[in-house]
């Protein structure tokens, strides 16, 4: 493993010709390539980033594209903290160290739980490379602290979805999610042939995936159940024209990653749906700058688990939410249901609670 001296330079120690003999150099990646020029990588492994970003690749094969974008920041992360490791000298300590620092900087449950499963995953897979020679997973025996937070997502609160009007492209988007409980792929490949006024029902049929920019627009949905009508309700009928050809969203095609991110952006920060940050960084002239940093308060999956809720507040049966919502599996409608049960019981007691102590103090 890389020593760090005094001086701040990085050494290895390594055996040439019978005779024991230090490499140095400013930085790891410098010392790394010194290290290749002496054909020392059979003893110590290939780097750690190297591994990651074969897996990756080997694991994309079987993976949908939506997947894949979701395991990046997780092997992004991994690569960052083990930049320069190679994967025989990395140790169980060093692994545990890597969540242990997920965990310090205030990463959800599940993220963290994600991050160290990826990062068995990238080790499993480094034991099976040819002439590998490593014998065991230096991560199966990190433990992941308890009691982490953990996040759910929730619907937009009230205030937020007064600010919801159909009068601009991104407004009606959030309308239709709203109003159908469409997924964000799905919405994104609706076409305007898909919504059959007559007999008030839109057919889910298609999706739309990002494995880069450019979107690519798959028949079928992400599973059976996701091949579905759903009523066209009176409340975006009306808001919806007639005779349109072609994408939704989009006209000709669908829109590329980029465009919709910034165009939802946009229209969050135009209703005031989206927090500002400054934040200060040092350019390359070495100057200090401000820049203004956006982000939106909510996320189109939101609008989804609003629909959901009000389904659920509406009466309608678990069975039929799940086929409203595409759903794989009723399990997921439940653990939905169950959380809107829990949200409004708590809701419910802190209106009672404040309604108490308000009346006491008269």
């Amino acid at each position: 493993m890389f020593q760090r001296k005094s001086d701040g330079l990085w050494c290895e120690e390594i055996t040439v010709d019978g005779k024991k003999k230090r490499i140095t150099a400013k930085s790891k990646s410098a010392l790394n390539k010194k290290l290749r020029d002496h054909n020392v990588f059979t003893e110590h492994g290939p780097l750690f980033e190297e591994v990651a970003d074969k897996w990756l690749y080997a694991h994309e094969k079987s993976i949908e594209a939506t997947t894949a974008s979701a395991y990046l920041p997780h092997v992004r992360r991994a690569k960052e903290f083990f930049s320069g490791d190679y994967v025989n000298d990395i140790t169980p300590s060093q692994c545990q160290a890597f969540v242990d620092d997920l965990v310090s900087k205030d990463y959800a449950r599940d993220t963290v739980h994600r991050s160290k499963n990826i990062l068995e995953q990238i080790f499993s897979f480094a034991i099976t490379m040819p002439g590998s020679t490593i014998r065991y997973n230096p991560v199966s025996s990190v433990k992941q602290p308890r009691g982490l937070k953990h996040t759910r997502r929730e619907p937009p609160t009230k205030e937020q979805l007064v600010k919801v009007n159909p009068d601009s492209e991104m407004g009606l988007f959030a309308c239709f999610l709203l109003y159908t409980g469409l997924r964000r792929g799905e919405l994104l490949a609706l076409m305007w042939s898909d919504i059959d006024f007559k007999t008030k029902k839109i057919h889910v049929r298609r999706r739309v995936q990002y494995p880069s920019n450019n979107p690519i627009v798959e028949e079928g949905a992400k599973t059976e159940a996701g091949i579905r009508d759903v009523p066209l309700l009176d409340e975006l009928d009306r808001v919806l024209p007639r005779g349109k050809k072609g994408y939704v969203f989009g006209g000709d095609a669908p829109l590329t990653h980029t465009q919709f991110q910034k165009r939802w952006l946009s229209w969050c920060r135009d209703v005031g749906l989206a927090d500002s940050e400054e934040i200060e960084f040092t350019g390359k002239n070495k100057h200090r700058y401000k820049k203004t940093i956006w982000k939106a308060q909510v996320t189109p999956h939101q609008f989804r688990h609003q629909y959901a809720t009000m389904l659920y507040h509406a009466g309608v049966d678990e069975m039929d939410t799940k086929k409203a919502m595409g759903h794989s599996s009723i399990v997921v409608t439940r653990e939905i249901y169950t959380h809107i049960e829990e949200r409004d019981h708590e809701s419910s007691a802190t209106s009672l609670m404040n309604a108490y102590i308000k009346q006491q103090n008269r």
